[in-house]
């Protein structure tokens, strides 16, 4: 009995230590990749001399990148990857066109829209707009506008609108819209902690809608729409003048003529901003709108100018 507990314990001991054994085995294998490597970086020839040169060359690297994208680190619109601005604005807006059908003998008639048709020529509105930093020097800001206005005005002169002539003390209705979204992207090719100066290109889609009709005559409503995309070459410029203001400006145009078409687009845009908050601005601004269209041998033909230009108080908030 004592010879088989004897065995027993052997057995037991024996096993034991097979699992150690075992244990050993896998740390072994665990761990000796990693030693093997750290022999043969440290103990070969030169190691620690090419460690060295492989970390002074990753300094320089990031020396490099800190003076060619220096970290900001005070807020304003230039450290800010993204922002939302909503404005008020209060303009004045001027309209003149000639609208001429190429299938009557009688050209269409040059008409102030505010003063001859009574379009208002205030414009009191909510805008907004955003920006997105893509990467240290890189932005895409996105915008939009939609304005709408009408008039009822009793005519002092015959306007020949287009297919219709409304005539002298005849009461005529009007409507003119104007929708218009911006994308523009932008390169920061000069960036500091103070200023910021980028050029890009702008993408604009536009749709217009212009109609009038007496309402005496229903059948003398005449109604024009045209939508397309415009593009832009676009500048603009951030200078942080003390830790709380910041100017800005910014102005994208561009004229273009192709066939019997002519067309420019112009937006022209400067403000003020006080950051209130490191995440919170107000500001005050003046902002500029401008399109001309010139049209021949189409159905409709002639031209437009519009402007919409005035001062906005905003907020803008970012981070």
């Amino acid at each position: 009995m004592r010879r088989a507990r004897a065995t027993l314990a052997r057995g037991g001991r024996l096993k034991d230590h097979v699992g150690m054994m075992a244990n050993t085995h896998s740390t072994r294998r665990v761990i000796a990749p990693v030693a093997a490597t750290l022999v043969a970086l440290l103990g070969a020839p030169g190691a620690h001399a090419s460690l060295a040169d492989e970390i002074q060359k990753r300094e320089e690297a990031d020396a490099v990148a800190a003076k060619y994208d220096p970290p900001i680190a005070t807020p304003s619109p230039i450290q800010d990857h993204f922002a939302v601005r909503a404005s008020y604005v209060n303009g004045s807006v001027h309209t003149r066109a000639q609208i001429t059908d190429p299938n009557i003998a009688t050209p269409g008639t040059p008409f102030d829209g505010e003063q001859d048709l009574g379009l208002s020529p205030r414009n009191h509105q909510a805008r907004a707009e955003f920006m997105f930093r893509l990467h240290n020097r890189g932005r895409v800001r996105v915008s939009a506008m939609d304005l709408s206005r009408s008039g009822s005005v009793i005519l002092n002169r015959t306007i020949q609108y287009g297919g219709q002539a409304f005539q002298v003390n005849e009461r005529v209705n009007t409507q003119f819209d104007w929708r218009q979204f911006d994308v523009t992207w932008l390169f920061s090719f000069l960036r500091s902690d103070r200023f910021e100066l980028g050029t890009g290109i702008g993408f604009h889609f536009l749709q217009t809608e212009a109609a009038a009709v007496a309402p005496a005559r229903a059948s003398s409503r005449q109604s024009y729409t045209g939508s397309g995309p415009f593009a832009t070459l676009a500048v603009d410029a951030t200078w942080r003048m003390t830790r709380r203001f910041s100017l800005n400006a910014r102005g994208q145009t561009f004229e273009v003529t192709a066939s019997s078409v002519s067309a420019k687009l112009a937006d022209w845009h400067a403000d003020v901003q006080f950051r209130a908050h490191k995440n919170l601005a107000i500001g005050l601004g003046y902002q500029s709108n401008y399109a001309r269209l010139d049209v021949a041998d189409q159905n409709p033909g002639g031209s437009l100018r519009f402007t919409v230009a005035g001062p906005e108080v905003f907020l803008r908030a970012s981070f």
